[in-house]
Parts: structure tokens; C-alpha cells; sequence
């Protein structure tokens, strides 16, 4: 139904490969296999998981949301979901692509930061949608004067605006691949997570904007994750 991530060929006996060549190959199996359970992969199949989650709850803060006296939004659940589908597909292909090294060769370090600044931006559509920005936008009498943080600040969406912040250096990233500044793909992972809790918990039940910087936006390290994504996702 999805197609596949990875693939390995068994040599047959007419191929008259050089002695050694077998357990090569077989080696790459194994490597396939280790790959496919790293932790990568876990917070992409869990990821996936809580988004099918989402579908499943009837009710949705997010679907009509009084933010202050007259200040009234409206979303539609299935553009939301629209977008975090497509988020999944683009994690996958990332994971396929720069970690099992299925579709590349030689240096490809620009191309995956292209690819994870893309992710980000995708993602962060969704609090685009909550907040209703294209609207906001149309009957705005100076359309540069509104943007999402103007309208995140007004209505006192913290989380929201901190969300946020990730998409401009991933928007407007330096063209130098080796600067320290771009999103890497723990970045992305912060924003997956940061999105999904949003989606998740009402305004009027989250954290301060202390613990949010402190715990929900985190500096995630990958040797790190089996317990980060545990604890996060349960």
C-alpha cells in the first residue's frame, strides 16, 4: 500500500560472484535491519501513531476556538490532517533517502538541509490554519502588518508563537550549509513533537512559557531519543 523503504537482493547461484561477496551482501541485510529499528524510524511509526490518534477524537479544541471576546476561529479538520499526512510522507522519504542512503550518492548535505527546512515549513502550515492567517490576511488593510506572530501575540498563544519561530531560519536559511544557524534534524524533530502537543492540549491546560522552553522545546540529541521519544509520545 505504501510502497517500500529499503530492498535487498539475494545473489543467486548462477551469478558467479567473487568469494567474500556473499557474506557482504548478507552483511547489508543485517545492516538494512538495524537501520529500519533505529530510533529514526521509532519516531516515525509513533508519529504516525498519534496523528491517526488525532483522527479518531471526535473533538477538537482547535476546530472553533474563542481566543478572547469576539475573537473567534475556525478550522477544518481534514486541512490539518491534509498536512500532517503529508508531513509523515516527507519524514519517511527523508529517513529513506539520508539514512538507509537509498536514492543518493556521494555528498548530499545540501539537499538534506533543503529537504529538513521543508519539513519544518510544512509542519508549521497547520498553526497557519488554526489562526487563520489567509483570512486574516484578505481583509487586512496592510497585509505586511499581519502576520502569524502579530496574531499569536494578541491572542496570547504562546506555545503557538514559540512553535513558530523554528520556520524562519528554515524559510530563510543562510545558502552556507555549514552554518550553525540552519535547522538540523533535531530541530525537526522539536517541531513534530511541539506541533502534535499543540494539536493535543487546549490553551487553558498548557504549560508556562518557562517549562516550555525549558522541557517542550529541548535540545534533542539522537543518541538520546529511545528515552526522549518514550517519554514524550506515551
Amino acid at each position: 500500500k505504501n510502497g517500500i523503504d529499503g530492498y535487498w537482493m539475494k545473489e543467486g547461484l548462477g551469478e558467479h560472484v567473487p568469494q567474500g561477496s556473499s557474506a557482504e551482501n548478507y552483511m547489508k541485510l543485517l545492516e538494512l535491519i538495524v537501520k529500519m529499528h533505529t530510533p529514526e524510524y521509532r519516531f516515525l511509526r509513533l508519529f504516525s501513531q498519534k496523528i491517526t490518534g488525532l483522527k479518531d477524537t471526535p473533538d477538537h479544541w482547535w476546530t472553533k476556538h474563542l481566543w478572547c471576546e469576539k475573537d473567534i476561529t475556525s478550522t477544518e479538520k481534514s486541512k490539518v490532517f491534509d498536512i500532517l499526512d503529508g508531513v509523515v510522507i516527507l519524514f519517511r522519504e527523508y529517513l529513506r533517502l539520508f539514512h538507509l542512503n537509498h536514492g543518493f550518492s556521494g555528498e548530499h548535505e545540501t539537499i538534506e538541509k533543503s529537504w529538513i527546512n521543508a519539513m519544518i515549513v510544512e509542519v508549521v502550515k497547520v498553526l497557519e490554519l488554526i489562526h487563520c492567517l489567509e483570512s486574516a490576511h484578505a481583509v487586512a488593510r496592510d497585509r505586511n502588518k499581519v502576520t502569524f506572530s502579530s496574531l499569536a501575540d494578541t491572542r496570547q498563544d504562546v506555545w503557538g508563537r514559540q512553535i513558530y519561530k523554528n520556520r524562519a531560519r528554515s524559510a530563510h536559511a543562510n545558502a552556507n550549509a555549514n552554518d550553525q544557524r540552519q535547522p538540523n534534524f533535531s530541530n525537526v524533530l522539536q517541531v513534530l513533537r511541539g506541533v502534535l502537543k499543540y494539536l493535543e492540549t487546549k490553551p487553558s491546560e498548557r504549560p508556562k512559557h518557562q517549562e516550555i522552553d525549558r522541557k517542550t522545546f529541548q535540545k534533542i540529541e539522537i543518541n538520546d531519543l529511545w528515552k526522549d521519544i518514550e517519554d514524550f509520545m506515551n
